[in-house]
């Protein structure tokens, strides 16, 4: 019997930076992460799930 197992890892990170409001630092994380000047690593890892896929 072939089984399929999901694994999702999660990679979390805290970035700051400087900005007038939360929009904006939400909008310059998302364009930094875009860009690949943020790139998350095995030292962002924080956990795993398995699940039927």
């Amino acid at each position: 019997m072939i089984v399929k197992i999901k694994i999702t890892e999660r990679l979390v990170r805290v970035v700051s930076v400087e900005a007038d409001n939360k929009d904006e630092a939400r909008q310059k994380v998302d364009d930094l992460y875009r860009a690949g000047e943020i790139v998350l690593t095995a030292d962002d890892f924080v956990g795993y799930t398995l699940s039927k896929a």
